[in-house]
């Protein structure tokens, strides 16, 4: 899924200050001038040379990212990124807004070492990089209509003081807030759950801040909202001191609460009022926090709302790739959409903390949080120029905050915790890294652990504690300033928060242990310490363990899946970042699940087959000469991992290609999470292996005679297809294949579009080993906000930042584009390879267009959370001037898609049997009469009480037949497929003259396909029998014929089948929806094809709510089903009351055209019964006021007429009527389109007979049983599941049905059942009029278990 996917939300720019009579937070971040004069020495009086040269920037901005990689003055550990002095200045005027207003600026980030000025006062110092700050500008500022002065000074001469990328400048988000003398300060609100149930307590803390000249009466008013509404609120008078942050507490009972949790991350929002004693609203503060119970048990594991949740965490450091650190959202929320593909469902912010964009994502993705603070704390890692073995950096440029973590650390831990402990993902504070490292005498006093090989110990864990302990104390001479620390920081820690444990990632457990370093900490983190949690939780049975730190090796997660009492894992790294290398050009680790550019690595699809059920299979090669797996003779695999310290975070080496020299041993090597594996070669079996004899490494492997052609593996549950995988050889580079993850973006300034290429042959393959440099051109609408291809080295790159190009590393390449605010129209985007080869975007109408439009105009898609640290709290604008994506889709090229063809019209119909109807050379003659369908030959037949039965309203059936002709429509790549919705009953066809089949059902829908029966250059007929004889085989009036609608579809041979998608909104809230569409592909042509699906979400006012676009090959032949997620904001919820419809149009194109297009209606709503409560709709108890319907309309027959039946519905929803029970058979698709509509509920039920027939023909005294009589039951063990499913394929997109009734009244037909509860005897007395059962419930026991 993409980032455009998610949730709708109107974004509003500010162009200037507004004052609404409370605090007012403006986006601060655009016109910013930016240099980095040489030379230039940070001080506290500041001096600028008026020779500076000054570039225009825009907020969040990393310099060290945008000048490159060099070797000149930057270090390994930093990526080959340099630092220095960065100046930044910007002009802003003193307005009419802040008159009386208190002035602040707050910046959310920057590396490091700042200083502020206004002005020209020096507002302050920060050097840490990562925790927010502000200032108050009020009394600097000059008289109104002046133009006043920001200028911050960010000094990285310490290029080399982490052991990653860190970047360098103002890469967060900065803000001006205007407050009044009374205010709630930033991070001011802390909301707590002490009670967690359907009966919840929320606790609020609420600072204020008394800025006056004296003593403040003060009103606080708390509401809490929860789906748009106000459930509950409190409010307290108070005295707020005159320059204090007076603090203010409150609580409220909440019921039948939405509780967070991974699979529904229910979000509520407090809502604070200050009022002042005169009654003036003096700030507003909304607050979102989630209502959830966490709890780390030493022999549980960790519980999730007191259920039992197996951590599958990633550690992911802060930087965005080729973005470097500057905090885009965009780019961000795409890592975080993929990591949870994969069955990810937490994160471990390694080493400092991320931007509180992270947090608010995670909220509302149901993505956990270990939020960690620091690497370092007094003492300094070591870091490195070159390469980490040598660690060979000089004090001057590798130390840093560590300088002055005595004099700020407790400022900004606390701020860390203030700002982030609202957010219900945060489940532990961890106060550091692997410190360890820093304190020798904790690795001396370890055996196995001394120096960097202690990380990677693999041995048996140490366990003579008393020689451990000795050798410890008398290395640290009775006095560890370690455990000190680490006591005094996880005290600063529960100064804020005690809701949540404090942890640490340890790195000598042994020593650690017995310090007295983890007796502070709540949750002990193991780095790297498997072979730990065994012994340790035997030790210390008293404290919860967590992998912190782990490498991607199976080895490492089965330790802890195999042991309930380990918490989980995070495994490093979720994706490949920056720094922590070398020597050059190496610039990132390789070890990771996903790329710097987003691609999944072989390691991540190795997981995703752990971590989730969802069945994959996934096929990786490698020549077996440069394999670690080697092939005995008697057919197993040996493995000899290859040598160095780095191995046990390296993967094994593979390949995403099948192309190798002729003959050549090949290891195609398989994971999957089916039980087992069958692998072609060309269509040729290489046989089924099990995954249980590959346990040691979960791989599956086959060595192989290369052959050119295709790979197939086949993920099976014995002869149950689970899943499949293929891998062809590629051909020469035809093309650039290009997706782009939007197609409509806002002029904002920071809406990103990230244009995803790769290199494919003229099949569609990707051709990972010819590299081609391939550069982007722009037009004035946007901006390269960065390039890349995904290789851990420099020189794969090959970026050229004239030509903006890059070189393709595995076949493909990225570039990221940003916005230009201001700028909007339509921008035409070009991508050229070598040799001129152009790029073709998969999943543009009208590639490579992208459209801009004004933010105040768009519903934008982004999360709403994320305008919070840009903009005004968004005002939604619903149905209202909105030129979202139908921009593009107005003018959709639709040139062979699918017709949906009216067969309703102009057949011929006679009520007479004959052979000859079906042959070509039969013509209908005059004894034919011209009908429409729907149609219902019984009900214009004369009532007849001698031949007919009362059973079915004394209306006769017989045998009719229809004809109909028709021209040929399609061309040589399309099918034609005729859909009946309903035929009554026992029907044959024939096209032609060629008979295409027959069907039984009188109720249930079907198709043919009549592709292959089609005359190309003249007409068709088409001919039916329909055979009612058995006339009296239903207890109520049927009708005869072809009663319902009958439509031929005409669509590409690779398209969406009949009935082929399904549309269910299993998360619903206030603020969005979960909408999953199930889509069926089918590729019916000859060779493989490349689908590229769209799907188009449009309100009831036709107004686009949300966007879908994805790619899937498929084999020729094949069938495909996807689950597509997508979030519709702010929805409308069908209810019997409003039944609001939204419409789902898939489509299918090959480039510019359609080809197959697929739209249904369906509802978002939720429904649920309740033993106790009953039913509840859109969580709203209700009760069903229903009745019962048999499928004739009285004078019509059982024609489905629209009108006729609009009138009947709509007069019983004005009666009171609120649902409808479709007796005892499937109603019309018709029909339940108009329940849609109306706003009536539907049980829609399938059978009245199952194996036995009921008493038909003299109705209650049945003792004839003949011909007429016979029905349905008689073909039920050979017809009755794919009628059933036929009918639920074809109705469950229908927001109305809320029940499926598999039967009805069965156990009349079922002797035994029937005499066992005498309920029913054998004739009509009494049957339905008892007021207790006439048998016990013992004694119907015995009668069914020894029936008379």
């Amino acid at each position: 899924m993409t980032i455009k996917n998610i949730i709708t939300v109107l974004t509003i720019f500010l162009s200037g200050f507004c004052y609404a009579g409370t605090s007012t937070k403006v986006d601060f971040n655009f016109d910013w001038k930016f240099s980095k004069p040489a030379g230039f020495v940070p001080q506290d009086t500041l001096f600028l040379s008026p020779d500076i040269k000054w570039e225009d920037v825009c907020l969040p901005h990393d310099w060290s990212i945008s000048e490159g990689y060099t070797k000149t003055q930057t270090a390994g550990s930093n990526g080959f990124l340099p630092g220095g002095v960065g100046i930044y200045m910007k002009n802003f005027l003193t307005s009419d807004d802040m008159n009386g207003k208190k002035v602040f600026i707050h910046f959310e980030g920057v590396y490091n070492n700042s200083k502020v000025w206004i002005n020209g006062h020096l507002l302050g110092f920060r050097p840490n990089g990562y925790v927010g700050f502000e200032y108050e500008l009020t009394q600097y500022l000059k008289p109104k209509g002046s133009m006043n002065t920001i200028t911050v000074c960010v000094d990285r001469r310490a290029y080399a003081d982490s052991r990653w990328y860190v970047g360098a400048g103002i890469y967060r988000n900065v803000s001006l807030i205007l407050r009044n003398e009374l205010y709630i300060p930033s991070d001011g609100i802390f909301v707590t759950t002490p009670q967690v149930g359907n009966r919840s307590m929320v606790n609020v803390v609420c600072e204020v801040k008394n800025a006056g000249t004296g003593v403040k009466g003060v009103t606080v008013k708390h509401e809490v909202v929860y789906d748009g509404k106000t459930i509950a609120s409190v409010s307290d008078d108070f005295v707020a001191l005159k320059g204090d942050f007076n603090e203010f507490t409150a609580s409220v009972e909440l019921e039948n609460c939405h509780l967070w949790s991974l699979e529904t991350p229910s979000m509520y929002e407090l809502h604070t009022t200050l009022i002042a004693s005169d009654g003036y609203v003096m700030d507003k503060k909304t607050t979102k926090f989630g209502i959830r119970n966490i709890k780390f048990d030493a022999d549980e594991g960790f519980l999730l709302n007191g259920k039992s949740v197996k951590i599958k965490g990633v550690n992911i450091h802060h930087d965005l790739g080729c973005m470097g650190v500057a905090a885009y959202d965009d780019a961000l929320l795409r890592r975080l959409l993929k990591l949870r593909s994969i069955g990810c469902n937490a994160i471990r912010t390694a080493h400092n903390p991320h931007s509180e964009s992270l947090l608010e994502m995670c909220d509302s993705l149901g993505l956990l949080v270990m939020n960690e603070f620091i690497d370092e704390w007094k003492v300094a890692k070591k870091k490195w120029i070159t390469e980490r073995a040598k660690e060979d950096a000089p004090d001057s440029i590798s130390i840093g905050y560590t300088r002055y973590f005595d004099t700020h650390a407790e400022h900004d831990l606390k701020s860390f915790i203030r700002r982030d402990r609202n957010h219900p993902c945060v489940i532990l504070w961890s106060i550091g890294n692997e410190i360890e490292w820093t304190y020798p005498y904790y690795w001396a006093s370890s055996k196995d652990n001394k120096g960097f090989k202690g990380l990677i110990h693999t041995g048996d864990p140490e366990t003579d504690n008393k020689s451990i302990l000795k050798e410890f104390n008398r290395l640290s001479g009775g006095k560890d300033d370690l455990a000190e620390t680490a006591a005094v920081l996880a005290g600063w820690v529960k100064d804020v928060d005690t809701t949540r444990p404090v942890s640490s990632g340890v790195v000598v457990p042994s020593v650690s242990r017995l310090s007295g370093y983890t007796d502070v900490l709540d949750v002990v983190g193991y780095n790297y310490k498997d072979k730990y949690y065994e012994i340790d939780h035997k030790l210390y049975p008293y404290q919860p363990i967590i992998g912190s730190e782990n490498v991607g090796q199976l080895f490492e997660w089965t330790a802890v899946a195999d042991k309930k009492y380990i918490a989980g894992i995070f495994v490093w790294t979720g994706f490949d970042y920056l720094g922590e290398n070398g020597p050059w050009p190496a610039r990132g680790g390789d070890c990771s699940f996903f790329d710097f550019v987003g691609n999944k690595t072989a390691r991540g699809h190795f997981f995703e087959c752990l971590w989730k059920d969802t069945p994959k299979t996934h096929i990786v090669t490698i020549p077996e000469k440069e394999s670690e797996f080697k092939m005995d003779a008697d057919g197993s695999f040996t493995y000899t991992p290859r040598p160095g310290w780095i191995r046990r975070w390296e993967w094994y080496d593979t390949r995403d290609k099948w192309k190798y020299r002729r003959d050549e041993d090949i290891l195609v090597q398989v994971y999957t999470n089916a039980p087992e594996v069958e692998l072609f070669l060309n269509g040729k079996s290489l046989g089924t292996k099990k995954r249980s004899d590959f346990m040691e490494h979960n791989i599956l492997m086959w060595k192989v005679a290369y052959k050119e052609g295709t790979l197939l593996a086949v993920g099976k549950d014995g002869d149950r297809i689970l899943s499949k995988d293929t891998l062809s050889t590629s051909g020469k580079p035809c093309r650039l294949a290009l997706n782009c993850d939007r197609k409509t973006a806002t002029d904002n300034g920071y809406d990103l579009i990230h244009v995803e290429v790769s290199i494919e042959d003229k099949k569609g393959n990707t051709v990972v080993d010819i590299p081609s440099d391939v550069r982007i051109i722009l037009d004035d609408k946007f901006e390269l906000a960065g390039l890349d291809n995904g290789s851990p080295s420099i020189e794969d790159l090959n970026i050229n930042v004239i030509n903006n190009s890059v070189r393709t590393y595995n076949g493909k390449c990225l570039f990221v584009l940003r916005t230009i605010r201001g700028k909007k129209g339509t921008s035409f985007v070009k991508v050229v390879g070598d040799g001129g080869i152009q790029g073709r975007c998969k999943n543009s109408d009208f590639p490579p267009y992208i459209t801009l439009i004004s933010p105040s105009y768009i519903i934008s898609e982004r999360y709403s959370f994320m305008t919070s640290k840009k903009h005004v709290k968004p005002k939604i604008m619903r149905n209202k001037n909105l030129l979202a994506l139908i921009i593009l889709l107005s003018t959709l090229k639709v040139s062979a898609s699918d017709s949906n063809v009216d067969f309703n019209k102009d057949w011929k119909f006679v009520l007479k049997d004959s052979a000859h109807y079906s042959y070509t050379s039969y013509v209908p003659g005059d004894e034919w009469k011209k009908v429409n369908l729907p149609h219902d030959w019984s009900v214009g037949l004369p009532y007849d009480s001698i031949s007919g039965e009362g059973c079915v309203a004394f209306l006769q059936g017989g045998i009719g037949w229809y004809s109909k002709s028709f021209p040929t429509t399609i061309s040589a790549n399309q099918k034609c497929y005729i859909v009946f919705d309903g035929v009554y009953n026992n029907s044959e066809y024939w096209i032609n003259g060629k008979k295409l089949g027959y069907h039984l059902s009188g109720y249930a829908p079907f198709y043919f396909d009549v592709t292959d029966y089609l005359n190309p250059n003249e007409d068709n007929r088409m001919t039916v029998r329909v055979d009612h004889s058995h006339y009296a085989d239903s207890r109520w009036y049927t009708g005869s014929g072809i009663y319902r609608d009958v439509k031929m579809i005409v669509t590409d041979r690779l398209h969406i089948p009949v009935w082929g998608t399904f549309v269910t909104t299993p998360v619903v809230t206030d603020k969005y929806a979960k909408v999953n569409n199930q889509i069926t592909v089918r590729n019916s042509y000859s060779e493989p094809r490349t689908a590229v699906v769209e799907i188009v979400y449009k309100d009831n006012k036709g107004n686009i709510a949300a966007f879908e676009v994805f790619s899937i090959k498929l084999n020729a032949g094949e069938e495909k089903i996807i689950d597509i997620v997508s979030e519709i904001k702010q929805p409308d919820l069908w209810s019997v009351e409003i039944p609001v419809l939204y419409t789902a149009e898939t489509r299918i194109k090959n480039g510019d055209e359609v080809i197959s297009e697929n739209t249904v209606r369906f509802g978002i709503r939720t429904f649920h019964f309740d033993a106790d409560k009953g039913f509840f709709l859109n969580g709203k108890n209700m009760k069903i006021k229903g009745v019962c319907l048999h499928h004739d309309a009285g004078i019509v027959g059982t024609a489905m007429i629209r009108d006729v039946w609009y009138r009947r519905l709509k007069t019983l929803k004005e009666g009171g009527c609120n649902a409808i029970r479709l007796s005892h058979n499937p109603g019309a698709d018709e029909f339940l389109s108009l329940c849609d509509e109306i706003g009536l509920l539907v049980q829609e039920e399938f059978f009245d007979e199952w194996d036995y027939p009921k008493d038909k023909r003299l109705n209650m005294k049945e003792t004839v049983e003949d011909y007429p009589t016979h029905g349905y039951c008689e073909h039920f063990q050979e017809w009755a599941e794919r009628d059933l499913k036929n009918v639920m394929r074809r109705s469950r997109n229908h927001a109305c049905i809320f029940q499926w009734s598999i039967g009805n009244e069965i156990e009349w037909t079922y002797t035994g059942c029937r005499e066992a509860t005498g309920f029913f005897g054998a004739d009509s007395n009494g049957n339905y009029f008892w007021n207790q059962p006439p048998y016990s419930k013992e004694k119907s026991q015995r009668n069914v278990e020894n029936p008379a």
